[in-house]
């Protein structure tokens, strides 16, 4: 193997979850800013993050 199982893994796992930071900002809605939809991708977004603001 070209690099050790562990740097191959921690390289697979920022692959995923690059993906799906960018799958989620890329569904997002418009109101929703890039540090909104990073709080939904890590799991730390409170109701008041997730909904429209006026």
């Amino acid at each position: 193997m070209p690099y050790s199982p562990p740097t191959m893994a921690v390289a697979g796992f920022l692959i995923a979850a690059t993906l799906g930071y960018f799958t989620l900002y890329a569904m997002k809605k418009p109101e929703a800013t890039a540090k909104d939809v990073a709080k939904v991708a890590t799991g730390t977004a409170e109701p008041q993050d997730t909904h429209p603001r006026k």
